[in-house]
C-alpha cells in the first residue's frame, strides 16, 4: 500500500427511531456497517455503542477535524400502523456522511433489507434468525459500498480487492 492518509469514520445510529424491532437489528445493522467500512487498513473506525440522534451526528462532525461522521437511521417505509409485526420488506435503512468541521453532507442514501432476499425461496419475512440477520447485513453491508464509492473507492465483493478510481493506490486482502 502507498503512503496514502488514513480515512477515519466515527459511526453511530439511531437505535430509537420509531421502528418498533428488537435491539438486536440495530446492532446488526451499526456493526455490519463497521466491519466493512474498516475491511481495509485504509480506513479507522469507531463505533458510537449508544444511541446517536442526528443532531448529535452533526455536532460531533463539527468538533472533528479529520473524522467523517456517519449516521444510520432505520425507518419503516410502511403506511401501516401495525407497530407489533415488523416486516423487513417494509423498512428502509438510511445513512448520511457528515464532513469534519463544517458538518456539510458528504453523501447520503438509502438501502433496502426487502431487497436482498432470496428469489425462488419461500420464506417468512416476519421471522428473525438467519433470514433476518442475512438481509440486515447485506443492507449495512450496500450502505458502507455506497459510503465508500463517495470517497472514490470501490470494491469487488467477488475478490475482497479495494482500489481508489484516481489509481493511487489498491489493497488486496486475498490473492487467488
Amino acid at each position: 500500500m502507498d503512503d496514502t492518509k488514513q480515512i477515519h469514520f466515527i459511526v453511530g445510529m439511531d437505535r430509537l427511531s420509531g421502528v418498533n424491532t428488537p435491539l438486536y437489528y440495530t446492532e446488526t445493522i451499526l456493526h455490519s456497517c463497521a466491519e466493512h467500512l474498516r475491511d481495509s487498513e485504509v480506513f479507522t473506525v469507531e463505533v458510537i455503542q449508544r444511541d446517536m440522534g442526528r443532531g448529535e451526528a452533526i455536532n460531533r462532525a463539527k468538533k472533528e477535524q479529520d473524522s467523517y461522521v456517519v449516521w444510520l437511521q432505520l425507518r419503516s417505509d410502511s403506511l401501516r400502523n401495525n407497530t407489533q409485526n415488523i416486516d423487513l420488506n417494509d423498512v428502509v435503512l438510511e445513512y448520511w456522511v457528515f464532513n469534519p468541521t463544517t458538518a456539510t453532507l458528504k453523501t447520503s442514501g438509502r438501502t433496502y433489507p426487502g431487497a436482498y432476499r432470496r428469489k425462488g425461496v419461500i420464506v417468512n419475512p416476519r421471522t428473525s434468525g438467519i433470514y433476518g440477520d442475512y438481509v440486515l447485513k447485506e443492507a449495512a453491508r450496500d450502505a458502507a459500498e455506497r459510503i465508500l464509492a463517495a470517497f472514490g473507492v470501490k470494491r469487488s465483493r467477488t475478490s475482497r480487492v479495494w482500489s481508489l478510481e484516481s489509481g493511487v493506490w489498491s489493497h488486496e486482502s486475498f490473492r487467488a
